[in-house]
């Protein structure tokens, strides 16, 4: 179950989102509601074809193993396309850029001819005064070199992630702070499960990595 903290965490973050939308208006929505699941696909593909819409919102793209949804997905002028991804974060982070490397990858295995990769953050020195200006609120970045760059290690990790997949037998792999860097890993209580309620880990004044060689 997801906790009151972290919902608000995902509530911003959706705020966020739908207020960088602005900086590209005029789109059409992927509904999250839309079922069964592939008709996000489909309906993708059809926006992607219609030269009349500029911008798709939660564009959702399959290739072969792998599928993403994008943020902002923006039709350029020679009819590429901008990848956009947005944080509700105030910097740019690598694993927001290693993020982005993995749906550029996606996007161009399905065969969409990409022209930039950019990540849009929340600007915090912009101080409000009247109406929310959301050009200021944001800061846009170009990380398309970055983005690139990465693609081999994205070739290869899901040549080592699709052969994980295939393993009868769940990986042994002891806990340690990478099942909270850079957030709690999805699987988490599983793999926690036979730490008791009060343990080194509920100690306060002491950062991950101590607590794990207590």
């Amino acid at each position: 179950p997801i906790d009151a903290a972290k919902q608000a965490i995902f509530d911003q973050g959706h705020a966020v989102g739908k207020l960088a939308r602005q900086l590209y208006p005029g789109g059409e929505e992927i509904s999250f509601s839309l079922y069964p699941f592939s008709k996000k696909f489909e309906k993708t593909k059809q926006l992607i074809s219609d030269l009349s819409v500029p911008t798709i919102y939660e564009a959702t793209v399959e290739s072969k193993e792998m599928m993403c949804m994008v943020d902002i997905l923006h039709r350029s002028s020679d009819d590429t396309w901008e990848l956009i991804e947005v944080k509700s974060n105030t910097s740019e982070k690598d694993n927001v850029v290693h993020d982005i490397a993995v749906q550029y990858f996606v996007l161009t295995e399905a065969g969409i001819s990409l022209s930039k990769a950019k990540l849009v953050y929340l600007n915090n020195t912009y101080q409000r005064s009247g109406e929310l200006d959301v050009r200021k609120l944001f800061v846009t970045v170009d990380v398309t070199e970055k983005v690139m760059a990465l693609q081999e290690t994205i070739r290869k990790e899901k040549i080592n992630f699709l052969s994980l997949l295939a393993d009868s037998e769940v990986p042994s792999i002891p806990i340690g702070p990478y099942c909270s860097e850079p957030y709690d890993c999805d699987f988490k209580d599983h793999c926690w499960q036979s730490i008791p309620e009060n343990s080194v880990f509920t100690l306060s004044r002491l950062s991950y990595e101590e607590k794990f060689k207590l």
